[in-house]
């Protein structure tokens, strides 16, 4: 018998792939304490924090579309490193990203990470990519078409707007405004402890997902307004401006001034502290109005209509859903 020995061989076709092609670069500059600095990007993330007075920090990292058929690639990429975006104005401001030929950076994402003195002023964009803001004083603007943003101890102003993303916001002591096409807004300890002259606004257009809005312990006047999404508010004193197209919401603090809260559709609940002071207004088109609170009603009453004093009275508590529930505790 003979015994048949049979090999056999696979073979692996290695067909060529585009190799991912990066590039980077990285300068320090002398600059005012107060210095305004505008970057851009199409695609990339951007990071920016605070850092020694006087000195801006630029780290970028370019990256190709491995997937794409794009011959020029390398060779736009080398030279964007070695001839960096960066460009310094007569008043001591400095543009980083911006290119006069948008053709140059096709298929390439930059991403920054950049320090900046803690006095200066921002503005930060990118076409896609997330951003993370640290420990600038301000004021600052930053906007993304699609990724997220993440914001924290703003001493100035703040503004911020995102197409499709999350918006987090964390000690901002100026005014804020917050807008984002679809996605959720989260904010804690926001506006000056000592003035009550600042207004946090956010804006949320999203058809589907929440938002809330958290403030603890602070005394800023707020202004919110939203397409669609919940919102919540927590240990607030001062005035307070609320507009909602469709959410739920929930208020907990101490009008010290007027507060107006208006939903279209949704459930509003509001929490007021023992012995509250305020006159109370509250409307419902379709749903009841519930309280736990003693009221000295005025005038007509109905299930969705209540208007009265709680307490002494004072700053007015102004109610109104076209279609939800009303509770006061």
């Amino acid at each position: 018998m003979r015994i048949l020995h049979l090999s056999c061989i696979c073979v692996v076709l290695a067909l060529p792939l585009r190799a991912a092609v990066d590039g980077r670069f990285d300068q320090v500059l002398q600059v005012p304490a107060h210095v305004k600095v505008d970057v851009i990007t199409d695609s990339g993330d951007i990071s920016i924090h605070s850092g020694e007075v006087g000195k801006l920090e630029i780290h970028a990292r370019l990256h190709g579309n491995e997937d794409a058929s794009d011959p020029g690639l390398e060779s736009r990429i080398r030279t964007i490193a070695a001839n960096p975006p960066i460009l310094r104005q007569g008043d001591g401001s400095v543009q980083i990203g911006h290119f006069a030929s948008r053709n140059l950076t096709r298929n390439i994402s930059m991403s920054y990470e950049i320090v900046v003195p803690v006095d200066a002023q921002l503005r930060s964009e990118t076409g896609s990519g997330d951003q993370t803001v640290d420990g600038v004083k301000g004021p600052i603007e930053v906007t993304s078409g699609t990724g997220n943003l993440h914001v924290s101890h703003i001493t100035g102003d703040t503004t911020l707007e995102t197409g499709s993303g999350d918006i987090d916001l964390r000690d901002i002591r100026g005014k804020v405004h917050a807008k984002t096409g679809t996605g959720a807004i989260r904010a804690a300890s926001i506006g000056n402890r000592r003035s009550r002259s600042t207004v946090a606004r956010v804006i949320d257009t999203s058809s589907s997902d929440p938002i809330t809005f958290v403030l603890t312990s602070l005394s800023p006047d707020l202004d919110i307004l939203t397409g669609s999404g919940d919102v919540e508010v927590d240990d607030f004193t001062g005035a307070l401006q609320l507009t909602t197209g469709s959410g739920s919401i929930r208020i907990s603090g101490v009008p010290t001034s007027d507060w107006h809260v208006d939903t279209g559709t949704g459930t509003v609940r509001v929490q007021l502290p023992q012995s509250p002071n305020n006159d109370l207004q509250a409307h419902t088109s379709s749903g009841n109005i519930e309280t736990q609170i003693p009221i000295s009603t005025q005038g007509d009453q109905s299930a969705h209509d209540l208007h009265g004093r709680i307490g002494k009275g004072g700053p007015t508590v102004d109610i109104k859903t076209a279609s939800g529930n009303i509770e006061i505790e």
